[in-house]
């Protein structure tokens, strides 16, 4: 299972472990760098989808 997070430099939607989210602290900084995903673990990486595709599978 995965959700989303958003990177704090660039403002963009990556996809993580689901397991992963609980360690993410409300007041710490997220980046892509933290991506345990290497494909889009730097911020000149595209986002996977768009915004509109990860709304749709969110289902908001």
């Amino acid at each position: 299972e995965s959700a989303w997070v958003r990177c704090d430099d660039c403002f963009k939607w990556r996809r993580i472990p689901a397991s992963v989210v609980g360690s993410i602290d409300e007041s710490s900084r997220w980046i892509c760098m933290n991506n345990s995903d290497k494909r889009f673990a730097d911020c000149s990486k595209s986002q996977e989808m768009s915004n509109e595709e990860i709304n749709a599978e969110l289902g908001i």
